[in-house]
């Protein structure tokens, strides 16, 4: 894992308090020359005892600008589960949009929800 974070196409970015973690996110860039024009999201989190202090669009919008500086990249992209509303509105007001949906894509003990798609054109 070390050595997929040296790649130029994958980036973490982290919060800390006190030296310890308590936030992330990361990127990763399409490989395909079809499609590497295009990032994907993932892994954005925040401790549950430091949600509400508005570090996620913090992480959020620095790896965005981390993104933009790369003028050959034109497509963000990231999926929400459904029922995360908060998540949700956080990447509506960065400019996301939603672009589509897979239907019971999460299963959370005996309950599915859907995932969002969401993507951003820069």
């Amino acid at each position: 894992w070390q050595e997929r974070l040296s790649d130029e196409g994958i980036k973490i970015l982290v919060a800390q308090d006190d030296m310890k973690y308590i936030g992330m996110v990361g990127f990763i860039r399409n490989k395909s020359i079809k499609r590497n024009h295009s990032v994907t999201i993932w892994g954005t989190y925040v401790q549950d005892k430091y949600r509400g202090k508005k570090i996620g669009k913090l992480l959020m919008t620095e790896i965005i600008n981390l993104i933009k500086d790369n003028s050959e990249i034109k497509k963000i992209k990231l999926e929400v589960v459904s029922s995360q509303l908060t998540a949700l509105e956080l990447y509506k007001s960065l400019g996301f949009i939603e672009c589509g949906k897979y239907h019971e894509e999460i299963k959370v003990g005996n309950k599915y929800y859907d995932e969002i798609l969401m993507e951003m054109m820069i």
